[in-house]
């Protein structure tokens, strides 16, 4: 776990006075370890799953779905509000996760699409 993420966790505790305001201030101004985001993360392309290939082991599925409920704990009136709290405070682990999930979302609707559209070409033979 990164320094950034436990000082993160730190603050998110509920013993911890500060406000929404110098929290929003503190993750901004905390620097990350690494400017980049990928260089991190430990592809290997040989696993069987997509979740294993992006370095994604099953338990740190579970921690990301730990992560997610808690992050989701907070009221939002817009989902583009919880998506705001999720970049600003999940973890990189979490949001790989989000963006593999939303990649394979993307491409199961592509063959959903396809099939539908197969499956019409034939009715109309």
């Amino acid at each position: 776990m990164s320094t950034k993420h436990r000082i993160l966790e730190t603050l998110f505790s509920t013993n911890n006075s500060l406000t929404r305001e110098e929290i929003a201030w503190a993750v901004e101004n905390i620097p990350a370890e690494s400017n980049s985001f990928s260089a991190s993360i430990p592809f290997d392309h040989t696993q069987d799953t997509v979740y294993a290939a992006c370095g994604i082991n099953e338990e740190e599925m579970k921690e990301c779905g730990n992560e997610y409920v808690k992050l989701k704990s907070d009221d939002f009136d817009k989902r583009s509000q919880f998506v705001e709290h999720v970049v600003a405070y999940g973890s990189p682990r979490l949001i790989r996760s989000l963006i593999i999930r939303g990649i394979q979302g993307v491409e199961e609707k592509k063959m959903d699409d396809l099939k539908e559209l197969l499956d019409l070409m034939k009715k109309l033979k």
